[in-house]
């Protein structure tokens, strides 16, 4: 939401820019109605919208997050998010394993991840008031029922 208002606002801020530097340039092309209404210089516009601290919180928002989904990037299908909850996230499930530990663990997935990793194997949306642990449980009961289930199979043939 964050970066679509700062889109609308440097947009606005291009054409009141444009605008003004026409009108101080040639000034005959537009009614002196107009140009009269244009008190303010683009420095004062791009203040008053706040341009110069808005483009620093988005600037740095992609590297945050980026950070954390350089490990989950490449997950596009079953197989590979099979091998990405096998080798990180089941440990969560491991009695032995401290809780701080297992913190660590959560906090080391986003929740918008995790989001996108449980759409790998499920259409059913998640709603917003899921948690992490929830959607991990999702994941575990997945990949556990399809343990049993090729095992069942296993054992039948």
């Amino acid at each position: 939401m964050l970066k679509i208002q700062n889109s609308i606002k440097n947009d606005l801020f291009y054409v009141y820019d444009v605008l003004y530097t026409s009108i101080k340039q040639d000034g005959v092309l537009f009614d002196k109605k107009l140009t009269c209404r244009l008190k303010h210089t683009p420095e004062q516009v791009r203040k008053a919208l706040e341009l110069d601290g808005d483009e620093l919180i988005t600037k740095n928002m992609p590297k945050q997050n980026t950070k954390k989904e350089e490990r989950t990037q490449s997950i596009e299908n079953i197989d590979t998010l099979r091998d990405f909850y096998y080798e990180e996230l089941k440990a969560i499930y491991d009695n032995s394993l401290e809780e701080d530990k297992r913190g660590k663990i959560l906090n080391s997935i986003s929740l918008e991840e995790l989001k996108r990793l449980c759409s790998i194997i499920s259409s059913v949306p998640i709603t917003k008031g899921e948690s992490k642990k929830n959607i991990i449980d999702r994941l575990r009961y997945y990949f556990d029922d399809e343990a049993r289930t090729a095992s069942l199979v296993k054992n039948k043939y």
